[in-house]
Protein backbone atom coordinates (compact mmCIF):
# COMPACT_ATOMS: atom_id res chain seq x y z
CA UNK A 1 0.00 0.00 0.00
CA UNK A 2 1.38 3.42 -0.57
CA UNK A 3 0.60 7.06 -1.45
CA UNK A 4 0.29 7.82 -5.21
CA UNK A 5 -2.56 10.40 -5.31
CA UNK A 6 -2.56 13.23 -2.92
CA UNK A 7 -6.44 14.08 -0.94
CA UNK A 8 -6.20 17.22 0.79
CA UNK A 9 -8.39 17.77 3.58
CA UNK A 10 -11.72 18.61 2.35
CA UNK A 11 -11.57 15.98 -0.45
CA UNK A 12 -11.26 13.17 2.41
CA UNK A 13 -14.16 14.76 4.33
CA UNK A 14 -16.21 14.64 0.69
CA UNK A 15 -15.04 10.76 0.36
CA UNK A 16 -16.38 9.73 3.80
CA UNK A 17 -20.21 11.07 2.63
CA UNK A 18 -19.83 8.04 -0.30
CA UNK A 19 -20.11 5.86 2.59
CA UNK A 20 -22.61 6.49 4.99
CA UNK A 21 -21.32 4.26 8.00
CA UNK A 22 -18.15 5.55 7.59
CA UNK A 23 -18.74 8.87 9.98
CA UNK A 24 -17.19 11.76 9.87
CA UNK A 25 -13.74 12.86 9.72
CA UNK A 26 -11.46 13.29 12.72
CA UNK A 27 -7.66 13.00 11.23
CA UNK A 28 -5.82 10.93 8.07
CA UNK A 29 -2.32 9.97 7.33
CA UNK A 30 -0.86 8.45 4.03
CA UNK A 31 0.89 5.04 3.81
CA UNK A 32 4.19 4.86 1.95
CA UNK A 33 4.79 0.99 1.39
CA UNK A 34 3.47 -0.69 -1.46
CA UNK A 35 3.49 0.11 -5.04
CA UNK A 36 0.32 -0.09 -6.54
CA UNK A 37 -2.79 2.03 -4.86
CA UNK A 38 -3.21 5.10 -2.79
CA UNK A 39 -3.73 4.18 0.79
CA UNK A 40 -4.56 6.57 3.82
CA UNK A 41 -5.62 5.20 7.44
CA UNK A 42 -8.38 7.13 8.37
CA UNK A 43 -9.95 7.83 11.79
CA UNK A 44 -13.45 8.89 12.18
CA UNK A 45 -16.12 9.26 15.21
CA UNK A 46 -17.16 5.60 14.18
CA UNK A 47 -13.66 4.17 13.80
CA UNK A 48 -10.26 3.15 12.32
CA UNK A 49 -10.57 2.45 8.39
CA UNK A 50 -8.21 2.15 5.79
CA UNK A 51 -9.21 3.82 2.59
CA UNK A 52 -7.53 2.91 -0.63
CA UNK A 53 -7.63 4.59 -3.95
CA UNK A 54 -7.53 1.51 -6.34
CA UNK A 55 -5.01 2.71 -9.09
CA UNK A 56 -4.84 -0.75 -11.34
CA UNK A 57 -8.11 -3.22 -10.93
CA UNK A 58 -11.01 -2.63 -12.98
CA UNK A 59 -14.41 -1.86 -11.58
CA UNK A 60 -15.83 -5.54 -11.95
CA UNK A 61 -12.86 -7.19 -10.58
CA UNK A 62 -12.83 -5.21 -7.96
CA UNK A 63 -16.50 -5.44 -6.57
CA UNK A 64 -15.66 -9.66 -7.14
CA UNK A 65 -12.80 -9.10 -4.99
CA UNK A 66 -14.37 -7.08 -2.40
CA UNK A 67 -17.24 -9.31 -2.05
CA UNK A 68 -15.23 -12.19 -1.57
CA UNK A 69 -13.68 -10.39 1.28
CA UNK A 70 -17.05 -9.70 2.74
CA UNK A 71 -18.01 -13.34 2.56
CA UNK A 72 -14.97 -14.52 4.39
CA UNK A 73 -15.29 -12.05 6.94
CA UNK A 74 -18.90 -13.35 7.62
CA UNK A 75 -17.67 -16.52 7.77
CA UNK A 76 -14.87 -15.94 10.81
CA UNK A 77 -12.15 -15.52 8.70
CA UNK A 78 -9.92 -13.01 9.85
CA UNK A 79 -9.92 -10.25 7.33
CA UNK A 80 -11.03 -6.64 7.46
CA UNK A 81 -14.70 -6.11 6.07
CA UNK A 82 -15.20 -3.76 3.30
CA UNK A 83 -17.95 -0.46 3.32
CA UNK A 84 -20.87 -0.71 1.57
CA UNK A 85 -20.81 2.71 -0.38
CA UNK A 86 -24.16 4.88 -0.81
CA UNK A 87 -25.13 2.88 -3.68
CA UNK A 88 -24.82 -0.19 -2.02
CA UNK A 89 -21.28 -1.37 -3.68
CA UNK A 90 -18.12 -2.90 -2.30
CA UNK A 91 -16.32 0.71 -3.39
CA UNK A 92 -17.92 4.48 -5.26
CA UNK A 93 -16.40 6.36 -7.63
CA UNK A 94 -14.54 9.80 -7.11
CA UNK A 95 -12.76 11.62 -9.81
CA UNK A 96 -12.72 9.31 -11.43
CA UNK A 97 -10.82 6.18 -9.43
CA UNK A 98 -12.50 3.62 -7.64
CA UNK A 99 -12.32 4.06 -3.87
CA UNK A 100 -13.25 0.96 -0.98
CA UNK A 101 -13.43 2.06 2.91
CA UNK A 102 -12.28 -1.09 5.34
CA UNK A 103 -12.06 -2.11 8.88
CA UNK A 104 -8.60 -1.44 10.28
CA UNK A 105 -6.87 -4.46 11.73
CA UNK A 106 -4.62 -4.24 14.65
CA UNK A 107 -1.17 -5.49 14.30
CA UNK A 108 1.81 -4.52 11.82
CA UNK A 109 4.03 -6.51 9.27
CA UNK A 110 5.86 -9.69 10.50
CA UNK A 111 9.67 -10.29 10.22
CA UNK A 112 8.71 -14.49 9.12
CA UNK A 113 9.85 -17.05 11.49
CA UNK A 114 8.79 -20.78 11.85
CA UNK A 115 5.64 -19.85 13.87
CA UNK A 116 4.45 -17.00 11.45
CA UNK A 117 4.58 -19.24 8.42
CA UNK A 118 2.78 -21.80 10.22
CA UNK A 119 -0.18 -19.21 10.84
CA UNK A 120 -0.06 -18.25 7.57
CA UNK A 121 -0.24 -21.69 5.96
CA UNK A 122 -3.22 -22.89 7.98
CA UNK A 123 -4.74 -19.74 7.27
CA UNK A 124 -4.48 -20.18 3.18
CA UNK A 125 -5.94 -22.92 3.55
CA UNK A 126 -8.52 -21.92 4.91
CA UNK A 127 -8.96 -18.95 2.90
CA UNK A 128 -9.31 -21.58 0.19
CA UNK A 129 -11.69 -23.76 1.49
CA UNK A 130 -14.28 -21.00 3.07
CA UNK A 131 -13.84 -18.40 -0.36
CA UNK A 132 -14.74 -21.13 -2.90
CA UNK A 133 -18.16 -20.96 -1.44
CA UNK A 134 -18.39 -17.68 -2.74
CA UNK A 135 -20.35 -17.41 -6.13
CA UNK A 136 -19.53 -14.18 -7.26
CA UNK A 137 -15.45 -15.38 -7.92
CA UNK A 138 -14.14 -13.80 -11.48
CA UNK A 139 -11.60 -15.87 -13.24
CA UNK A 140 -8.00 -14.99 -12.55
CA UNK A 141 -5.70 -16.99 -14.91
CA UNK A 142 -1.76 -16.26 -14.16
CA UNK A 143 -1.37 -18.13 -17.64
CA UNK A 144 -2.97 -15.12 -19.42
CA UNK A 145 -1.73 -12.49 -17.06
CA UNK A 146 1.64 -13.20 -17.33
CA UNK A 147 1.27 -13.57 -21.28
CA UNK A 148 -0.77 -9.86 -21.58
CA UNK A 149 1.87 -8.43 -19.17
CA UNK A 150 4.65 -10.07 -20.91
CA UNK A 151 3.90 -8.64 -24.31
CA UNK A 152 3.72 -5.18 -22.59
CA UNK A 153 7.44 -5.07 -21.32
CA UNK A 154 9.32 -7.58 -23.68
CA UNK A 155 10.02 -4.70 -26.33
CA UNK A 156 12.02 -2.74 -23.43
CA UNK A 157 13.98 -5.82 -22.50
CA UNK A 158 17.65 -6.29 -23.50
CA UNK A 159 17.97 -9.78 -26.30
CA UNK A 160 18.81 -11.99 -23.17
CA UNK A 161 15.90 -11.10 -20.78
CA UNK A 162 13.66 -11.01 -23.44
CA UNK A 163 15.00 -14.63 -24.15
CA UNK A 164 14.57 -15.56 -20.61
CA UNK A 165 11.11 -14.05 -20.72
CA UNK A 166 10.18 -16.03 -23.30
CA UNK A 167 11.41 -19.37 -22.00
CA UNK A 168 9.33 -18.66 -19.16
CA UNK A 169 6.28 -17.91 -20.89
CA UNK A 170 6.27 -20.99 -23.03
CA UNK A 171 7.15 -23.20 -20.20
CA UNK A 172 3.90 -21.99 -18.51
CA UNK A 173 1.93 -24.38 -21.43
CA UNK A 174 3.16 -27.43 -19.83
CA UNK A 175 1.38 -27.28 -16.59
CA UNK A 176 -2.38 -29.37 -16.80
CA UNK A 177 -4.05 -25.95 -15.14
CA UNK A 178 -7.26 -27.59 -15.73
CA UNK A 179 -6.62 -30.79 -13.80
CA UNK A 180 -5.49 -29.04 -10.54
CA UNK A 181 -7.98 -28.00 -8.27
CA UNK A 182 -9.02 -24.60 -8.21
CA UNK A 183 -11.08 -21.72 -6.18
CA UNK A 184 -10.73 -18.47 -4.12
CA UNK A 185 -7.15 -17.54 -4.18
CA UNK A 186 -5.76 -14.37 -2.49
CA UNK A 187 -2.60 -14.32 -5.41
CA UNK A 188 -0.69 -11.72 -3.18
CA UNK A 189 0.06 -13.13 0.07
CA UNK A 190 3.51 -11.39 0.77
CA UNK A 191 4.52 -10.05 4.44
CA UNK A 192 3.29 -7.26 3.96
CA UNK A 193 -0.02 -8.25 3.28
CA UNK A 194 -0.86 -10.18 7.01
CA UNK A 195 -0.98 -8.26 10.24
CA UNK A 196 0.16 -9.80 13.22
CA UNK A 197 0.49 -8.77 17.19
CA UNK A 198 3.29 -10.70 17.92
CA UNK A 199 2.85 -13.72 16.81
CA UNK A 200 -1.09 -13.52 16.80
CA UNK A 201 -1.85 -13.29 12.83
CA UNK A 202 -4.58 -10.75 13.18
CA UNK A 203 -5.92 -10.79 9.71
CA UNK A 204 -5.07 -10.67 5.76
CA UNK A 205 -5.03 -7.60 4.05
CA UNK A 206 -4.92 -6.37 0.43
CA UNK A 207 -7.20 -8.61 -1.83
CA UNK A 208 -7.12 -6.75 -4.82
CA UNK A 209 -5.22 -10.19 -6.79
CA UNK A 210 -7.78 -12.35 -5.57
CA UNK A 211 -9.97 -14.37 -7.94
CA UNK A 212 -10.53 -18.11 -9.26
CA UNK A 213 -7.31 -19.68 -9.83
CA UNK A 214 -5.70 -22.91 -9.13
CA UNK A 215 -4.88 -23.17 -5.68
CA UNK A 216 -1.34 -24.82 -5.84
CA UNK A 217 -0.20 -21.06 -7.51
CA UNK A 218 -1.89 -19.54 -4.18
CA UNK A 219 0.59 -21.95 -2.36
CA UNK A 220 3.92 -21.15 -4.68
CA UNK A 221 3.47 -17.40 -4.31
CA UNK A 222 3.25 -17.93 -0.18
CA UNK A 223 6.23 -20.05 -0.68
CA UNK A 224 8.13 -17.94 -2.40
CA UNK A 225 7.19 -14.66 -0.43
CA UNK A 226 7.35 -16.28 3.47
CA UNK A 227 9.92 -18.91 3.06
CA UNK A 228 12.98 -17.91 0.03
CA UNK A 229 15.79 -15.84 0.97
CA UNK A 230 17.19 -13.81 -1.55
CA UNK A 231 20.44 -13.13 0.23
CA UNK A 232 21.40 -16.72 0.42
CA UNK A 233 19.37 -17.82 -2.71
CA UNK A 234 17.26 -20.56 -0.78
CA UNK A 235 14.72 -21.11 0.89
CA UNK A 236 14.85 -21.57 4.65
CA UNK A 237 13.72 -25.53 5.61
CA UNK A 238 12.20 -25.00 8.45
CA UNK A 239 9.93 -21.86 7.58
CA UNK A 240 8.81 -23.84 4.27
CA UNK A 241 8.07 -27.24 6.26
CA UNK A 242 5.88 -25.26 8.82
CA UNK A 243 3.76 -23.56 6.21
CA UNK A 244 3.25 -26.46 3.76
CA UNK A 245 2.63 -28.45 6.29
CA UNK A 246 -0.20 -26.23 8.41
CA UNK A 247 -2.00 -25.82 5.05
CA UNK A 248 -1.58 -29.85 4.52
CA UNK A 249 -3.42 -29.53 7.48
CA UNK A 250 -6.06 -27.33 6.85
CA UNK A 251 -6.60 -28.92 3.11
CA UNK A 252 -4.95 -32.00 2.01
CA UNK A 253 -3.09 -31.37 -1.32
CA UNK A 254 -3.52 -34.23 -3.41
CA UNK A 255 -1.00 -36.14 -5.84
CA UNK A 256 -1.01 -34.17 -8.70
CA UNK A 257 -0.30 -30.97 -6.49
CA UNK A 258 2.39 -32.54 -5.15
CA UNK A 259 3.73 -33.36 -7.76
CA UNK A 260 3.42 -30.00 -9.77
CA UNK A 261 4.37 -27.85 -6.71
CA UNK A 262 8.42 -27.42 -8.30
CA UNK A 263 6.98 -25.88 -11.68
CA UNK A 264 4.41 -23.64 -10.12
CA UNK A 265 6.96 -22.43 -7.54
CA UNK A 266 8.42 -21.10 -10.88
CA UNK A 267 5.18 -19.52 -11.98
CA UNK A 268 4.43 -17.56 -8.88
CA UNK A 269 8.56 -16.39 -9.52
CA UNK A 270 7.94 -14.88 -13.12
CA UNK A 271 4.84 -14.08 -12.49
CA UNK A 272 6.13 -11.50 -9.49
CA UNK A 273 9.21 -11.34 -12.08
CA UNK A 274 6.98 -9.47 -14.72
CA UNK A 275 5.30 -7.40 -12.48
CA UNK A 276 8.27 -6.16 -10.51
CA UNK A 277 9.66 -5.31 -14.43
CA UNK A 278 6.26 -3.80 -15.46
CA UNK A 279 6.48 -1.68 -12.61
CA UNK A 280 10.07 -0.72 -13.12
CA UNK A 281 9.48 0.06 -16.93
CA UNK A 282 6.08 1.68 -17.33
CA UNK A 283 5.42 3.09 -13.45
CA UNK A 284 4.70 6.68 -13.09
CA UNK A 285 8.06 8.16 -12.20
CA UNK A 286 6.08 10.39 -9.24
CA UNK A 287 4.97 7.74 -7.42
CA UNK A 288 6.17 7.63 -3.71
CA UNK A 289 6.19 4.14 -3.72
CA UNK A 290 9.37 1.61 -3.00
CA UNK A 291 9.92 -0.92 -5.90
CA UNK A 292 10.84 -4.46 -5.46
CA UNK A 293 13.90 -5.55 -7.17
CA UNK A 294 12.74 -7.89 -10.35
CA UNK A 295 16.73 -9.69 -10.18
CA UNK A 296 15.37 -11.56 -6.61
CA UNK A 297 12.52 -12.86 -8.74
CA UNK A 298 14.48 -13.80 -11.69
CA UNK A 299 17.45 -15.43 -10.07
CA UNK A 300 14.52 -17.85 -8.08
CA UNK A 301 12.99 -18.27 -11.90
CA UNK A 302 16.58 -19.01 -12.98
CA UNK A 303 17.33 -21.35 -9.92
CA UNK A 304 14.26 -23.04 -10.22
CA UNK A 305 14.55 -23.92 -13.97
CA UNK A 306 18.08 -25.21 -13.87
CA UNK A 307 17.53 -27.33 -11.11
CA UNK A 308 19.90 -25.45 -8.79
CA UNK A 309 17.55 -24.80 -6.07
CA UNK A 310 18.00 -27.28 -2.83
CA UNK A 311 13.80 -28.55 -2.44
CA UNK A 312 15.12 -31.33 -0.32
CA UNK A 313 12.78 -29.75 2.38
CA UNK A 314 9.73 -30.35 -0.05
CA UNK A 315 10.73 -33.77 -0.37
CA UNK A 316 11.40 -34.16 3.06
CA UNK A 317 8.07 -32.73 4.08
CA UNK A 318 6.06 -35.18 1.63
CA UNK A 319 7.90 -37.87 3.02
CA UNK A 320 6.66 -37.40 6.29
CA UNK A 321 3.41 -37.92 4.62
CA UNK A 322 3.76 -40.79 3.03
CA UNK A 323 3.88 -38.40 -0.11
CA UNK A 324 6.69 -40.74 -1.81
CA UNK A 325 6.07 -38.99 -5.85
CA UNK A 326 7.61 -38.27 -8.70
CA UNK A 327 8.24 -34.16 -8.73
CA UNK A 328 7.53 -32.88 -12.09
CA UNK A 329 10.48 -30.42 -12.13
CA UNK A 330 14.20 -31.15 -10.97
CA UNK A 331 14.78 -31.30 -7.09
CA UNK A 332 18.21 -31.41 -6.24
Amino acid sequence: MAVHTSLQPLQMEELLTLFPDAGSLLSYRGTLSGIENSTYFVDTCRGAFVLTLVETVPTSTLSSSMGLVNHLAEKGFPCSRPLRSQNHQWFSQFQGQAVVIMDRLAGQEARPDPWHCRQIGGALARLHRLGSGYAGLLDRPVRDWCHEHGAKIAGLLSHSTAGTLAEGLLQLEKIPWEQLPRGAVHGDLFPDNALFSDHHLEGLIDFYHAGREVWLYDLAVTLNAWCHQPRQQSYCPERSACLIQAYHQERLLDDREWRWLPELLKVAALRFWISRLETRHLANPSSSASTPEPQVMLKLWEQLNEGRMDLSWLEAVATSLNKDLPFAGRVT
